[in-house]
């Protein structure tokens, strides 16, 4: 579960359930559940600060959602396994079969000198 990338413009609570998707906005007193069909099988989701929604499939595909609803796939030499981002920080963390990535600024790098590292959780407030 993540917040923080829009559905029609409200800011969304989004939930990874028995494989799919859910934007959750409010509709009065509750909240109303948006699927997303475009993309099944997710194993890991983050939001980051730019409002856009970043998921992992369970074959270790990458898949974001823009803010405008815009889903593209993302390619990685190696398998996914998971995603951590968060909505104070422009980064996002990918641990992959063969190590760390980060993607910043439009650009995928990967993370030198961690190998073997888990991603577990991010602290946007740094050290």
């Amino acid at each position: 579960m993540t917040s923080g990338a829009p559905v029609a413009g409200v800011e969304a609570l989004w939930l990874a359930c028995q494989g799919s998707v859910y934007g959750l906005v409010p509709n009065g007193d509750e909240l109303q559940g948006h699927p997303q069909p475009q993309v099944s099988d997710v194993v890991s989701l983050a939001a980051d600060g730019k409002g856009a929604l970043w998921i992992v499939n369970g074959s270790g595909g990458v898949w974001s959602r823009s803010k405008d609803g815009a889903w593209r796939p993302h390619d990685f030499a190696t398998g996914v396994l998971r995603v951590a981002a968060a909505q104070q920080a422009e980064e996002v963390w990918f641990e992959t079969m063969d190590g760390l990535w980060v993607y910043d600024q439009a650009e995928f790098r990967p993370v030198l000198g961690v190998s073997g590292a888990l991603l577990a959780a991010l602290d946007p407030g740094g050290p």
